[in-house]
């Protein structure tokens, strides 16, 4: 889950609506440029088409999940912020943050896990096309591998963070 704090602002239809067209404009362009039909051919749209239904229905269950995992958008935020800060509120409830903490334990688990069929079906298909284009979007998506690797080490160190103060904390009470 994305820990941005504004996004989770938004109400529940925006952000599902942004993540359809965010999903249409990614596959698009992608599917544009590994297809050499042209951008208004039937595969592009498909594809294109195909790849933004999947980002709803993922949007959806995202918000499902959100919703059973946190209760509401407004503690997620809540528990987003503490994360991307390393620093619990001054007010929590142990129990709900162990869970909490729990479940981003699986889900910092798996984002690691979502690194190797990236590189092995985005970036390796790149570089084995030679051109400017595909290079660039090569180095694109290596450079989020970078960068899930090393969000999955600092979130790994706020969650153990996290974790002790939580414990402090239930221990103090």
């Amino acid at each position: 889950m994305t820990t941005s704090t504004n996004w989770y602002q938004l109400p529940a239809a925006v952000r599902i609506g942004a993540n359809a067209a965010i999903g249409l404009a990614v596959a698009a362009l992608v599917a544009a440029i590994y297809y050499p039909a042209g951008p208004s051919s039937h595969v592009v749209l498909a594809t294109a088409a195909v790849v933004s239904v999947a980002m709803v229905f993922a949007a959806f269950w995202g918000e499902h999940l959100l919703r059973r995992d946190y209760g509401s958008a407004a503690q997620y935020g809540e528990f987003a912020a503490a994360l991307k800060s390393g620093r619990l509120p001054a007010r929590i409830e142990p129990a709900a943050w162990r869970g909490w903490l729990a479940r981003s334990r699986t889900l910092n688990l798996q984002r690691i896990g979502a690194v190797a069929p990236l590189v092995v079906f985005a970036v390796v298909p790149a570089l084995r096309v030679p051109t400017t284009v595909h290079l660039v979007i090569a180095a694109v998506l290596a450079a989020l591998v970078v960068w899930s690797v090393v969000k999955w080490q600092v979130e790994r160190r706020h969650i153990a963070v996290l974790s002790a103060a939580v414990e402090e904390r239930a221990a103090g009470l």
